[in-house]
């Protein structure tokens, strides 16, 4: 299960965060999902990780995802990564 969960991270980087591939939300986020980002966003269900991901390409266009070390035990999984991106002004 460890390593099925680590592979599915590293597609979650690439196919959502890195390729812009929106569509493909639903594939890896339940209906039910919650992302806790605060301080800056509560993120609920497709439609929130939809505009967490489409607010990060706004204010960075050149936005990208670097995983360096991926940690897995049971059904959790630990990710080291890099964001780099060059800000928008607003």
């Amino acid at each position: 299960m460890s390593e099925e969960n680590k592979k599915l991270v590293r597609e979650i980087t690439e196919v959502v965060w890195n390729s812009r591939g929106l569509d493909r939300i639903p594939e890896f986020y339940a209906l039910d999902f919650v992302g806790d980002y605060r301080p800056y966003a509560l993120r609920e269900g497709h439609e929130g990780i939809r505009a967490m991901v489409e607010s990060a390409w706004t204010l960075f266009p050149d936005y990208h995802e670097e995983v360096h070390e991926l940690i897995a035990e049971g059904d959790r999984v630990v990710v080291h990564l890099t964001i780099s991106g060059t800000q928008q002004g607003q």
